[in-house]
């Protein structure tokens, strides 16, 4: 690519929909959500970690009934 194709590209990419921009969002929270319930699990708080992963599955769920 030549630098004029990759800022129409980036313009492009930039320009994302409504919809796409909410499903990031999620998914951002879900990892976040995942990883803290993963660290407490390993520090040996499960049942912190039960209720983290509880929550997390449900910002999961919920990220499927936007695809």
């Amino acid at each position: 690519y030549d630098y004029r194709e990759q800022e129409q590209l980036r313009e492009i990419l930039a320009d994302k929909p409504k919809e796409t921009t909410e499903y990031e969002r999620r998914l951002k929270a879900a990892t976040l959500a995942y990883s803290k319930a993963d660290d407490k699990s390993s520090r040996g708080r499960s049942c912190t970690a039960k209720k983290m992963f509880g929550a997390s599955d449900i910002v999961e769920m919920r990220l499927r009934t936007l695809t």
